[in-house]
């Protein structure tokens, strides 16, 4: 039901449940990368699983429960064991992001928040803008959130989740921010393409990139290349500075 994801020799991947009594279940599942053997299963019951990512320690996951609110759960990844799980105030606006010992999670109503990987407790929960419809980026130096609504970065301490520094835009963010050379970069809904200068925390550049939000969704990156799909229907390859 998703693309399968792969760490340390295991093969993660969402499937639909192929039961009568269960039409529309769905399963988190792990198997061994070169063998394809089953290693565990986890059922979602009633819940329908929107977002889901494996990392280091855990593979955490956002539900729908059948009371119509969502919680993040997380699981074991050798096992499958369930290990914590919590009700979320908002929906997630993204897959939950791994990073050290903690998961980063957004929200569409804008909060961040981290909890630990392992025990579950929660690190900190702050209210960084009004609307965020993607992930964060998060690095050693910070946790960096693209806002939808107002459009601006903020970056926040990864350890305290307080606020190190904020960047306003004209465009309201909907790509997750991403790291190419010394900068750090997102788009907007217009397409134009932002980038700030993490050490002296200043806005260094501005492109008309004018890709399509509909199609385009998160640009590729590798190295300093970008490519993007645009709204006229073009392929295009940017060498960014």
């Amino acid at each position: 039901m998703a693309a399968p994801q792969a760490h340390g020799g295991t093969v993660f991947a969402l499937l639909q449940a192929q039961s009568a009594s269960a039409p529309r279940q769905q399963v988190l599942a792990a198997f061994e990368a070169r063998s394809g053997h089953t290693v565990w299963h986890w059922p979602s019951h009633s819940c329908g699983i929107t977002h889901w990512s494996a990392g280091a320690q855990i593979l955490a996951a956002i539900v729908d429960t059948p009371d119509r609110k969502q919680e993040i759960v997380a699981l074991d990844r050798a096992g499958g064991a369930l290990l914590w799980r919590h009700e979320l105030v908002g929906e997630a606006a993204a897959a939950p992001v791994h990073a050290g010992t903690a998961v980063h999670l957004t929200t569409r109503c804008g909060r961040a928040l981290a909890w630990d990987a392992q025990g579950g407790r929660l690190r900190w929960d702050v209210q960084v803008s009004r609307s965020i419809s993607t992930a964060p980026l998060v690095t050693d130096d910070g946790v960096h959130i693209a806002s939808f609504a107002p459009g601006r970065l903020v970056v926040l301490d990864p350890h305290s989740g307080s606020e190190l520094w904020r960047k306003s835009a004209s465009g309201a963010f909907t790509t997750t921010p991403f790291m190419a050379g010394d900068r750090i970069w997102a788009g907007d809904r217009t397409g134009v393409l932002h980038a700030w200068d993490p050490r002296t925390r200043r806005t260094t550049e501005q492109l008309p990139v004018r890709w399509s939000e509909e199609s385009g969704g998160q640009p590729a990156v590798e190295d300093r290349m970008m490519f993007v799909s645009t709204c006229s229907g073009w392929l295009q390859a940017w060498e960014l500075p």
